[in-house]
């Protein structure tokens, strides 16, 4: 907060250089990457074809162009550059792919896998109730026609070939 900058002069000044470093890296870093992209696009319009991990860097690299214009407004308006970090707090994205720290793609992966996560256990539960919904509906038939289908093991490739109709709809 800013209270903490004014009391403590030297962690602002600390906070102050380590942001000013971070943002210098990431425009070497976006500097290569356009350099990169500026080859890949020679040999592309010489006829050869490009791989999927160009095309990756192409489609990043050109996003992040894209991305750059509005933040290269909050840097030339004078006094702007402290409206940035609200602006990146309402879009969070706003920021080229290079400028961004690992502890937020770190967080955006831990968000991404606890989705994930909650997906794949509420379509564990669904199938779970399916399948002994199915059970139960195949139970007193299983006591009449035992004899035809050998001790009704038909109805577990019922269940299983139901249970991949699901995943198949999911996906």
């Amino acid at each position: 907060s800013i209270k903490d900058f004014v009391l403590n002069p030297r962690e602002a000044w600390t906070l102050i250089k380590e942001t000013a470093q971070h943002y210098w890296v990431g425009s070497k870093l976006l500097w290569s990457e356009i350099k990169i992209t500026r080859q890949i696009l020679s040999r592309l319009i010489q006829g050869h074809g490009m791989t999927r991990r160009e095309r990756m860097q192409l489609v990043r690299t050109t996003t992040d162009l894209f991305r750059l214009v509005p933040f290269a407004i909050f840097v030339i308006v004078p006094f702007m550059e402290f409206l940035l970090p609200f602006a990146l707090k309402l879009f969070p994205n706003m920021l080229p792919s290079t400028f961004q720290d690992n502890l937020k793609k770190e967080e955006s992966m831990k968000k991404e896998l606890q989705m994930r996560i909650a997906v794949a256990k509420f379509m564990q539960d669904t199938l779970q109730e399916m399948a002994a919904k199915k059970g139960s509906q195949d139970a007193p038939h299983a006591g009449h026609s035992s004899g035809s289908n050998g001790g009704g093991t038909g109805s577990n490739t019922d269940d299983s070939f139901g249970a991949k109709e699901v995943i198949d709809f999911v996906e």
